[in-house]
């Protein structure tokens, strides 16, 4: 079983948590944290804080359960925040740390049902890299410049 965070700047973690929500009805094995503009990242940190505590005494998600935190850049505060918070705690070596979120990324990592590992991340990361496309309507091609 897996339990995911959700961590990002403005409001984008709680629509990835929304989003995966609708599609998957997950809400048990996923939660976010939301770093807003009236928010300095001293009062993110001790949000974060209290988050982490309230999963692991909660879920015990170190005893039975794949940890992943996933964030929407790397070096940004709430990534930091969570790498500090991780290492402070002795938990960075027990939990999957992953940058640049999107909806197929949360998704699939919620639904493996294999015990996660640094390659089966990898290849989830592949899997949502090649889910971003772009769809050109735009563009002639040279038989439609014929007509």
């Amino acid at each position: 079983m897996k339990y995911m965070l959700l961590v990002s700047h403005g409001t984008m973690a709680k629509g990835l948590y929304d989003a995966a929500g609708m599609v998957l009805n997950c809400g048990e094995k996923l939660s976010y944290l939301c770093l807003s503009e009236d928010m300095d990242v001293e009062k993110y940190n001790r949000e974060l804080e209290t988050k982490l505590a309230e999963i692991i005494e909660k879920d015990k998600i170190y005893d039975y359960e794949d940890f992943v935190i996933c964030s929407d850049i790397m070096g940004g505060s709430p990534c930091n925040s969570a790498l500090a918070l991780l290492e402070k705690q002795n938990l960075i070596n027990k939990t999957f740390v992953i940058t640049g979120m999107n909806l197929p990324l949360v998704t699939s990592i919620l639904l493996e049902d294999e015990k996660l590992d640094t390659e089966k991340i990898n290849v989830l990361i592949d899997e949502a890299r090649e889910s971003i496309q772009m769809l050109n309507f735009n563009s002639c091609s040279e038989t439609d410049e014929e007509l």
